[in-house]
């Protein structure tokens, strides 16, 4: 990874969390009955769409270069039509069997009769999700990230502003048909599909966006005679392609996999009607939407990390990889566990701003489950270390493993007395600690040797304990006389204050750590604050 496509990939990750934002704000506008049937749909969406183009772009952009690199001009021409060909075809025969199998998804796997609507509203953005990720590996291909990293803020821009405005619209709509039919659900069913029309009106857009930029942009002509003479067949693209990808698609499939999984057994086990599928909404539109938003932010942080871990071990410099690995650990665990910590103890008043119906089975799922910020963050560093240092397989397992744990915990709590959906936050956050352990042992055992436990792990965490403590107790104090928000403001400000401020006036790291693991301009305000602090 050069240092332009660390950029793109760090744009990316921010946009995911503009996604998170994104149902939150639309859990508040279809309540979390709306969410729960978008659920149901953007993850059958998700299935199709890893299974057909999960990083289509990044692997035929590389391919692309690689064979621009060579000047096999004729090759990548042949390749940029066939791969969009193949895309177009499997896009569409995706999108197809999803609208014709979204009867018995809704009905019997999922449990969910309802999400019909929306299952077969999200068939077309199969299609229309192929065809933009060819459209960025052209680009790719060509050297140029800014595209990519344009369309994928554009996407979720786009599907921000057109899922309020067609929510608000369809919502309106939904209100008559349930007053005509006497089902309250129906508000919120025509709620959520305001969503998916979103996400087709934008993959519409975003594709004219690329396909303008792609006829606008200059592109030299090579002559017919350029490049190899022999040219590769349809077939050796494929392979070329999908050899490329298959490991990308079955790490992504087994990524989401616990949410198919939680939601299938839920369901299943749940007899509760409109309580269970109201219940699970919050699980997904609130409670795991809340934890992606820090969870995305943290990780794009990460990157540039991996990146200086690459480049050293590239040039065999053990030593220097080693520490700007634990560097890295360092900065990850000091930011994941504040805000991990704050959750927990901010766990009320963040409840109190997002479900108001239903707030105390918000405040649980984030009380309990906050650890999972920590244990993502750590297990996406360690897997993109994995994957740099070419152990994919390794990371395969560990995901395997991890999902095992996932289903079987999952089941065990689902089958106790009144747990209810909360049995999913600790199914994952059993399965999530699995994934971070394993990766993160596989990586230990090469660049963790020689690690200060005391000053990389234990003065954070009392330093977080500290803050925790603080924000507790001003939120038991505050609440009653200035609301759940203005009270939230507060705490993480004074508990973020307090955390820093204990790090800093420790001296618990050093200039050299924030410099190897790039950790950004917030602790490079704090080492200006406390200059004699060695920060």
């Amino acid at each position: 990874m050069n240092h332009v496509e660390i950029k793109r990939r760090r744009i990316q990750t921010y946009s995911y969390a503009l996604g998170a934002v994104t149902l939150l704000i639309l859990s508040i506008l279809t309540k979390a009955t709306g969410v729960a049937y978008l659920a149901v749909s953007a993850e059958c969406y998700f299935f199709a769409t890893q299974i057909v183009s999960r990083s289509a772009a990044d692997c035929l952009g590389r391919l692309l270069r690689g064979r621009l690199s060579k000047g096999q001009y004729k090759n990548a021409a042949n390749m940029r039509r066939n791969a969009m060909l193949l895309e177009v075809a499997l896009g569409a025969a995706a999108g197809v069997l999803l609208f014709a199998c979204a009867k018995p998804l809704a009905e019997y796997v999922f449990s969910m009769p309802d999400s019909l609507l929306l299952i077969r509203m999200f068939a077309p953005a199969v299609f229309l999700r192929t065809i933009s990720g060819v459209l960025q590996g052209y680009f790719q291909g060509d050297g140029s990230e800014l595209p990519t990293a344009v369309t994928v803020v554009l996407r979720q821009v786009f599907v921000l502003g057109f899922a309020v405005l067609f929510c608000s619209i369809l919502k309106d709509y939904g209100e008559k048909v349930s007053a005509l039919l006497g089902r309250e659900e129906f508000t919120y069913l025509y709620g959520a599909a305001g969503a998916a029309a979103a996400v087709i009106l934008s993959e519409i857009l975003v594709i004219l966006f690329l396909l303008f930029i792609y006829k606008a942009s200059s592109r030299p002509v090579k002559r017919p005679d350029e490049g190899m003479k022999t040219t590769e067949s349809f077939l050796d693209m494929v392979k070329a392609l999908y050899g490329s990808m298959g490991l990308y698609i079955l790490t992504g499939l087994l990524e989401r996999l616990p949410i198919w999984l939680g939601l299938v057994f839920f369901q299943k086990s749940h007899s509760g009607g409109g309580l269970g599928t109201e219940s699970y909404g919050i699980f997904y539109g609130q409670y795991l939407a809340f934890c992606m938003v820090f969870i995305s932010f943290i990780s794009a942080s990460m990157l540039p990390s991996m990146r200086r871990i690459m480049q050293c071990m590239k040039k065999e410099e053990q030593r220097p990889a080693k520490n700007c690995f634990q560097a890295g650990i360092h900065v990850a665990w000091a930011k994941t566990l504040f805000f991990t910590v704050f959750t927990a103890s901010m766990s009320d008043q963040i409840a109190g701003i997002l479900q108001h119906e239903r707030q105390e089975a918000l405040a649980q799922m984030l009380r309990f489950g906050s650890g999972i910020i920590l244990f993502s963050v750590f297990a996406l560093y360690f897997k993109g270390i994995l994957f740099i240092w070419g152990r994919k397989y390794y990371v395969i397992g560990c995901l395997g493993i991890s999902n095992m744990v996932f289903a079987v915990t999952a089941v065990l709590f689902l089958n106790v007395q009144g747990a209810g959906v909360v049995s999913l936050v600790y199914a994952g956050l059993f399965g999530s600690a699995m994934y971070c352990g394993g990766t993160g042992f596989l990586v230990f055992r090469r660049l963790g040797m020689g690690i200060r436990p005391v000053q990389i792990f234990l003065v954070p965490a009392g330093a977080a304990a500290g803050a925790g403590l603080l924000s507790f107790l001003l939120g038991r104090l505050l609440t009653p006389h200035l609301g759940e928000t203005v009270c939230a403001l507060l705490g993480f400000a004074a508990s973020f204050l307090l955390y820093w401020g204990i790090l800093s006036a420790l001296r618990n790291f050093k200039e050299q750590e924030l410099a190897a693991a790039q950790a950004g301009p917030v602790l490079k305000l704090i080492a200006k604050a406390f200059p004699r602090a060695n920060v």
